[in-house]
């Protein structure tokens, strides 16, 4: 009898880690569609998807810059054009300082 209550609270205390988890990641995913625990799951592998996606997409936008001798113009860009370093601050990712 001690045996089985052993392992009813220890699957207890699994259960409830994991649904601390799922929680704690339901947080940190801006859209969630449904609170089941494979939606959460499915919503959180998506979003680090496209996040990897933009990631790709300015790291090659911020490499061409790099690359591209500026002429004057190019050099001092008119405010509606995209602002790499900004972009990349927007989705979240730090940018290291060069200086």
């Amino acid at each position: 009898m001690d045996y089985k209550s052993k392992n009813l609270v220890a699957e207890r205390k699994r259960r409830k880690k994991l649904g601390d988890r799922l929680l704690n990641l339901r947080a940190l995913v801006p859209r969630i569609t449904n609170m089941k625990k494979e939606t959460i799951i499915e919503d959180a592998i998506n979003y680090i998807q496209e996040l990897q996606e933009n990631v790709k997409f300015l790291t090659g936008k911020l490499q061409l810059l790099e690359v591209e001798p500026f002429s004057e113009e190019e050099a001092n860009p008119k405010r509606e054009e995209t602002n790499t370093v900004e972009d990349v601050k927007k989705c979240g990712i730090q940018v290291e300082s060069q200086t």
